[in-house]
């Protein structure tokens, strides 16, 4: 099993800010990778912005199921795939991963909150009972299973990050749910893994429309 990486220089919490395209283009191989982490596509759209660091990672599993040991890296609050817009990406709004060497540490400002303009909406999370009463016989609902860390926090509001539908084109569509959600602050703490864990990864957790009741 992997261990775990050097940790970042910066903790949770702090505020940094994502270096200009030049200065990050000339940390990158020919690959656009640093140390074995590629910078994204639409990690291009936050440089020169500033955000709080939602946590340190060290070690996370990739999308080949295999446990990955990550050096000197964040992930920045409201930072994911799907841009600061929201339409790029797959819909998952999977978490970018930062390499110390791209950040500099910054003071917020007032541009430094969350800024993918969205209507506030607000959702509660239902009971356990009534999310597990809309699983079918393999658990699931539309290919989706909710983890223990998505039951445990029923009863629960928060506000809705995102509302996407379907997910990349390679997923069968059939077997998908038409509309799904994800909630703002709520991602996978690793746990579902158990002593195979912890993975920093920071998912965001997708959730059925029937799982959640919307608030007008």
């Amino acid at each position: 099993m992997a261990g775990l990486g050097p940790a970042s220089r910066f903790s949770e919490g702090d505020w940094v800010r994502v270096r200009e395209q030049g200065e990050i283009r000339a940390t990158l191989d020919a690959d656009d990778k640093l140390r074995g982490l590629k910078f994204m596509e639409t990690q291009w759209l936050y440089c020169g912005g500033t955000y709080r660091i939602d946590r340190v990672v060290r070690r996370m599993l990739d999308d080949s199921k295999q446990m990955r040991t990550i050096s000197h890296a964040v992930v920045l609050g409201g930072v994911t795939c799907d841009g600061p817009d929201g339409t790029a990406g797959c819909g998952r709004a999977c978490a970018l991963m930062f390499k110390d060497d791209w950040l500099e540490p910054a003071m917020p400002t007032r541009e430094s909150v969350d800024s993918r303009v969205l209507p506030d909406q607000y959702a509660r999370i239902r009971s356990a009972l009534e999310i597990l009463g809309t699983l079918g016989s393999d658990g699931r609902l539309g290919g989706m299973a909710p983890s223990r860390q998505m039951l445990e926090l029923a009863g629960q509001r928060f506000r809705v990050a995102r509302r996407r539908e379907l997910l990349l084109p390679g997923d069968r569509p059939e077997r998908m749910p038409q509309v799904w959600y994800i909630l703002d602050g709520v991602r996978c703490d690793g746990a579902v893994l158990g002593s195979a864990g912890p993975c920093d990864r920071w998912c965001g957790l997708q959730w059925h429309e029937s799982w959640l009741e919307f608030e007008s």
